[in-house]
C-alpha cells in the first residue's frame, strides 16, 4: 500500500472502532471524539504524513491507541515507547484488545500478563504488532525498514522524539502514519532564548519553548488536545489540591542548561545545591507524615527527590518512623522494580521515593506527590504530579495533593502547581482544591462542591498570592533577545549593530540607568552568565550625538571620549613607521582598543592613538625603523 491507500483503510479501522460493541474497555465521549477528529484528518489526502495527539496523564492515551490496533489487522502497527518499563505495560493493554502474541524489540525477553501467561515475544515475527522502545527504534531504524516496513507508527511519548537521531530515523518512513501521542507535547518554561515561540496556558500564564522543541515542528498536525484542567473539571482526573514546604535555600545561581527535559536547572549543581538542605527537608517531610490532619500515614505517597542518595535517605527516615517505605532508582533491577511497584498497588508499601525513573508510564493509584525536585521544565513537573491524577480504580472519592517546596528565591522561581493552574494575580487557599469538576456533577458523579482532606475544619487556610511567572530571557550568539517589541543587547552587542563602542555604550547606559532616563533588563547572555541588557532603540537615542555620518573618517579615524581612535591599517601613516612595527605596537597589552563600525561598513578595531604613541617612546623605536626621514 502507498501512503494514501494506508489512510483509506486506517478510515475504516476508525469507523470499525467506532461501530465495535466487544472493546475490552468502553471508550469515554472524548476518546469517541478524538477518533472522529482523527478519521477527518485522514479524509484529507492534502494532509501531512504525520500528526499528534495531546492528552493529559490519565486520560487513556494506550487505550485509545489500543482500540486503533485491534482494527489494524490487514496492516503492520510499530508502537515506540521510552522505556522498558513502558515495554511490558503497553503490550499488556494491547492484548487486551488485538489477542494473540505481540512482538517487540527491546533487551527484555518474554513478557507474561499479570496471570503468568506469555503475551509477547522478541522480534516480529510473531505479530502484526511490534513494540519496541526509543533506544532501540533510532539505532534499528532501517532495519525496521527493511524488515518490518510498518503502515503506522505510533509513538507514545513523543516529546522524546525531537532530537536529531529521532527526527533522522523517522525520516526513513515516507510511507506510513505517524502519529504521536504526549501529556505534554511542547517544552515549555519560563526561559526564553533567542527564538523561543511563546505559548499561552488555559490559565493565563506564558511560557516558552524553542521551535526545534514543539510537537508541530516534529509530528506538523494537532488532531485534539486535553489539558489537565479540562481533564479534573470534566470529571476524568480527580480533583487537585496543592501545599507547600518551606525550605531556607535559594537556586538562583544554580546554572540553568537545556537538558532532556528542556531548559532545567544543573542536574549536579542542583543536587550539590539541594544536599546541604536534604537533612532540613527530610525533617519537614517527617514532620507532614506527624501532621494528623494531612493523613498521610494512611495515604499512598509518591515523591520526586533530586538524587538516588536522597530518595533512599528518605525512604530510610520514614521506615524507621513506621511507614512502608521503598524506593527506586534507575539502578534497580527489572524484577525488584516489579516487586515494589506491585506491593504498593496492593498497599504494602505506602511511600514511594524516585528521581526520574517514574515520571512516566506507571499508572500508580497514588493520592500524594511531594515535588522535593525543584524544576523549571514543564515536561518533568506535569509528567511527575501526574502520577496522583487519575481517579480512585474504585470508584472511591479522592482529591489528588501535590506539595512544593518552595526556596527563597524572589526572581525566576521553580514551578509550582500554582503558577501552572491559577490565574496570575489569583490567591489560592493552600490545601484546598485548587481545581474541580466544573458541573454539578462529574464523570463519576462526583458533586462539584468538595471538601479537601487536607484543610483543618474550623482553621482558615493560608492564602498564597500567586504571581506571574517571570520569564527569564537568554540572548542569542550575536548577544541580543526581542521581547515587548524590542531588542535588547549587552553593550558589547550592542556596539556592533552602532557605531559606538561598547565601553561608551556601557558608561553612558549606566548613568542613563541611574538618573532614570532608560531601563536596563536582567538577562542571561549566550554563555549563561547574568548581565544588563539595553534597548537598542533608546541607546540609540542615548548615543545621537555620536552616529554622524562622518564620525570615522575615510582616512580610518575618529575621536571619541578625548581620544583619537585609529584603524590598523592607517596607524603606520599616522605614526610614520612601518606596518611591521605597528604589528607590534597594537600588540601590546598596553593599548586601549575598541570596536566600531563606519557608516556602511563593517565592524572593525581600532586602537587609541595616544597609547600608540606612548608605547612606541617605550620601546625606543629608532628612527631608521620609521621609514620616513622626517
Amino acid at each position: 500500500m502507498d501512503h494514501q491507500d494506508i489512510r483509506r483503510a486506517l478510515q475504516g479501522s476508525v469507523a470499525a472502532v467506532l461501530e465495535d460493541k466487544l472493546l475490552p474497555r468502553v471508550l469515554r465521549p472524548y476518546q469517541v471524539e478524538t477518533f472522529y477528529r482523527f478519521g477527518t484528518w485522514l479524509a484529507d489526502t492534502g494532509a501531512t504524513h504525520r500528526c499528534y495527539i495531546s492528552h493529559a496523564t490519565g486520560l487513556g492515551k494506550t487505550v485509545w491507541f489500543s482500540s486503533l490496533a485491534r482494527h489494524c489487522s490487514d496492516m503492520r502497527v510499530l508502537v515506540i515507547v521510552p522505556t522498558k518499563m513502558l515495554v511490558e505495560q503497553t503490550i499488556r493493554t494491547l492484548t487486551q484488545f488485538c489477542g494473540g502474541m505481540i512482538g517487540h524489540q527491546s533487551s527484555l525477553d518474554k513478557i507474561r500478563d499479570r496471570r503468568g501467561q506469555v503475551v509477547a515475544m522478541r522480534g516480529h515475527e510473531f505479530s502484526n504488532v511490534v513494540v519496541t522502545t526509543d533506544e532501540s527504534f533510532v539505532t534499528r531504524a532501517a532495519e525496521f525498514r527493511r524488515e518490518f516496513d510498518p503502515d503506522l507508527i505510533i509513538w507514545d511519548e513523543c516529546h522524546w522524539a525531537y532530537h536529531s537521531s529521532a527526527s533522522a530515523a523517522l525520516a526513513l518512513f515516507d510511507r506510513p502514519v505517524i502519529v504521536g501521542l504526549s501529556a505534554t507535547t511542547d517544552f515549555l518554561t519560563n526561559v526564553s532564548r533567542g527564538g523561543s515561540v511563546p505559548v499561552v496556558m488555559d490559565n493565563g500564564q506564558v511560557l516558552y519553548c524553542p521551535p526545534s522543541r514543539l510537537a508541530a515542528t516534529h509530528f506538523h498536525t494537532l488532531v485534539d488536545e486535553r489539558t489537565v484542567r479540562w481533564g479534573i473539571e470534566s470529571g476524568w482526573l480527580a480533583p487537585l489540591a496543592w501545599a507547600q514546604l518551606q525550605l531556607n535555600l535559594k537556586l538562583s545561581e544554580v546554572p540553568v542548561t537545556s537538558g532532556p527535559g528542556g531548559e532545567d536547572y544543573n542536574e549536579a549543581k542542583l543536587q550539590q545545591a539541594m544536599e546541604t538542605a536534604w537533612p532540613t527537608l527530610i525533617d519537614a517531610v517527617c514532620k507532614l507524615y506527624g501532621d494528623e490532619s494531612y493523613g498521610l500515614i494512611d495515604r499512598q505517597v509518591f515523591a520526586v527527590c533530586p538524587s538516588v542518595r536522597a530518595g533512599r535517605e528518605l525512604a530510610y527516615a520514614l521506615s524507621s518512623m513506621g511507614v512502608p517505605a521503598a524506593c527506586i532508582d534507575g539502578g534497580t533491577p527489572d524484577r525488584d522494580r516489579n516487586i515494589i511497584l506491585s506491593a504498593f498497588d496492593k498497599r504494602e508499601f505506602r511511600f514511594l521515593s524516585s528521581v526520574m525513573v517514574l515520571r512516566e508510564g506507571w499508572d500508580a493509584d497514588a493520592e500524594v506527590c511531594l515535588m522535593l525536585r525543584p524544576t523549571r521544565s514543564r515536561i518533568y513537573y506535569l509528567q511527575s504530579m501526574g502520577r496522583v491524577l487519575r481517579p480512585s480504580p474504585d470508584g472511591g472519592y479522592k482529591v489528588s495533593l501535590v506539595v512544593d517546596v518552595k526556596t527563597r528565591d524572589q526572581r525566576f522561581t521553580p514551578l509550582s502547581t500554582p503558577t501552572l493552574f491559577a490565574p496570575p494575580g489569583s490567591e489560592v487557599e493552600e490545601r484546598k482544591i485548587l481545581i474541580g469538576p466544573r458541573h454539578s456533577s462529574g464523570a463519576h458523579g462526583k458533586p462539584s462542591s468538595l471538601v479537601s482532606p487536607y484543610a483543618v475544619e474550623g482553621i482558615a487556610p493560608k492564602l498564597i498570592h500567586v504571581p506571574a511567572v517571570e520569564v527569564e530571557y537568554w540572548a542569542s550568539a550575536s548577544g541580543t533577545f526581542e521581547t515587548d517589541g524590542k531588542t535588547w543587547g549587552t553593550p558589547a552587542a550592542l556596539s556592533l549593530l552602532l557605531p559606538v563602542s561598547a565601553p561608551t555604550i556601557d558608561r553612558r547606559a549606566k548613568e542613563a540607568c541611574e538618573s532614570g532616563m532608560i531601563s536596563s533588563r536582567t538577562a542571561r547572555n549566550a554563555s549563561g552568565r547574568h548581565c544588563a541588557f539595553y534597548a537598542l532603540d533608546e541607546i540609540q537615542a542615548l548615543c545621537a550625538d555620536l552616529l554622524k555620518p562622518d564620525r570615522i573618517q575615510s582616512a580610518g579615524w575618529f575621536e571619541e571620549d578625548g581620544e583619537v581612535w585609529v584603524a590598523r591599517y592607517a596607524a603606520p601613516s599616522l605614526l610614520s613607521l612601518l606596518p611591521t612595527i605597528v604589528d607590534v605596537i597594537v600588540g601590546n597589552a598596553q593599548v586601549r582598543r575598541r570596536e566600531a563600525k563606519p557608516v556602511r561598513g563593517r565592524v572593525a578595531t581600532y586602537y587609541c592613538l595616544s597609547d600608540l604613541r606612548k608605547v612606541r617612546e617605550q620601546l625606543h623605536v629608532s628612527r631608521e625603523l620609521t621609514g620616513s626621514s622626517s
